[in-house]
């Protein structure tokens, strides 16, 4: 005879939502390809204005920019 059948309930619904979170984890990470393009823009768009800045890569506009070397 088992003294608390709630516990058993609460150990039930812990597996699920451990497989839930795993799910969720495995479907939020496999479907990289429709960002590809988002992500394809705004390097562009980094590398375009950082040009334009007079600054050969991104890298370079974003270091000058924190460390107050243009405002």
């Amino acid at each position: 005879m088992k003294m608390f059948k709630s516990f058993d309930a609460i150990k039930d619904f812990d597996g699920v939502t451990n497989q839930v979170r795993k799910m969720t984890y495995i479907q939020g990470n496999s479907v990289p390809g429709a960002n590809l393009r988002v992500l394809d823009k705004l390097i562009a768009a980094r590398h375009q204005i950082s040009q334009i800045m007079g600054y050969k890569t991104y890298v370079d506009a974003d270091f000058a920019f924190k460390h107050g070397y243009i405002t």
